[in-house]
């Protein structure tokens, strides 16, 4: 019993170059399931008005087995994705917390030397009076 399978392009393709890197992917992909033309792997249209391809795969086991595949597939891109989302979240997280660690540091040295400078300023007063004092 024969299936169709439809197989959608990718966005981006603006050149026949491009088309044919497509298609030699996905006749290379056919093969890893030994589907060819002389097994019953035929495209039988395309959808108009869109960018999709119609395959017909002839033989049954094939099509359930390339199906299983495809899902497979598909589950480890998303999870991969998912991964690398996190990552990149985690990543920007730690990135984050870095720079808070930085600010707040560069804001207590600012204190810091805001503190000595008046106490600085202060001990001179205190001096000046001190000094003052003994001259009278």
């Amino acid at each position: 019993m024969s299936k169709v399978i439809n197989i959608k392009l990718p966005e981006g393709i603006e050149t026949f170059k491009g088309l044919s890197k497509v298609n030699e992917n996905l006749d290379e992909l056919f093969k890893k399931f030994y589907l060819t033309n002389k097994n019953g792997l035929k495209v039988t249209g395309f959808d108009v008005g869109s960018e999709w391809y119609q395959v017909l795969i002839g033989m049954n086991d094939e099509y359930k087995w390339f199906v299983i595949a495809i899902g497979i597939a598909l589950s480890s891109v998303k999870l991969r994705k998912e991964w690398y989302e996190s990552e990149v979240a985690r990543l920007t997280k730690k990135a984050l917390k870095k720079n808070e660690k930085d600010e707040k540091a560069l804001e207590d040295q600012v204190i810091e030397e805001k503190i000595k400078a008046e106490v600085e300023q202060q001990i001179t007063k205190v001096e000046s009076l001190v000094v003052g004092r003994k001259k009278k």
